[in-house]
């Protein structure tokens, strides 16, 4: 790892690609989490939020959790 001083230099890639060697799949799944939620706030934030027909949202979701599996 760099010094302090240097750390700031660092692409982020390439510390993302070491904590990710190091903590492996733990590390993946929290940054989809955080991506996640910083999303939503986003969209809720700045009102880009619609409302959905409850019977298309569940053909979508149904949808989607196949396409998944």
């Amino acid at each position: 790892m760099p010094d302090d001083r240097d750390l700031s230099k660092v692409p982020r890639q390439w510390l993302i690609n070491v904590i990710y060697s190091i903590v492996g799949d733990d590390f993946r799944k929290w940054v989809s989490v955080e991506v996640k939620n910083r999303n939503d706030q986003l969209a809720e934030d700045q009102n880009h939020m619609i409302e959905l027909d409850p019977e298309i949202a569940a053909v979508l979701e149904a949808l989607l959790i196949s396409t998944v599996i």
